[in-house]
């Protein structure tokens, strides 16, 4: 990966992490895309580079994260035991494994995570599709966006 390539996956990063944490901490309804862009450090407008809306970005991480280890996945051993390969794919791209996120951040996450405009806001393909030809987010090869 190159320097920009990094430099892009280091500010969707933020956006994704600023944007969960926020929606954690102040609940999801309290969360603007004007206090993601402050969190992260960023403008309006590069907000609108990576993403279509606030539900978008609080997913990114997740969504991102089951992408590499879907190709983790692909690429394991063919001969490889089931269990093994999904193993050793999610290993391989677990964050943060070394230490168990407290009760209060769980609870958080998972009220975020199970509202309805979050749960409608993951199968957005038009835009990963526009993300994806701005180069930010890697195309599926199987056209299923």
């Amino acid at each position: 990966m190159g320097r920009g390539e990094r430099k892009k996956l280091a500010v969707r990063q933020a956006l994704g992490g600023a944007a969960l944490r926020l929606a954690v901490e102040r609940g999801l309804e309290n969360v603007t895309v004007e206090d993601i862009t402050a969190e992260a450090g960023v403008s309006l407008r590069t907000f609108g580079n990576y993403f279509a809306s606030k539900y978008e970005s609080i997913c990114a991480l997740g969504t991102d994260r089951a992408r590499r280890v879907g190709a983790e996945l692909r690429g394991r051993p063919a001969g490889e035991p089931l269990w093994d390969a999904i193993t050793g794919a999610m290993l391989a791209h677990n964050d943060g494994a070394e230490r168990a996120p407290d009760g209060a951040w769980l609870a958080g996450l998972k009220h975020t995570l199970s509202a309805p405009t979050i749960r409608a806001g993951r199968g957005d393909r038009g835009a990963h599709g526009a993300r994806s030809r701005a180069g930010h987010v890697p195309a599926d090869p199987g056209g299923r966006g």
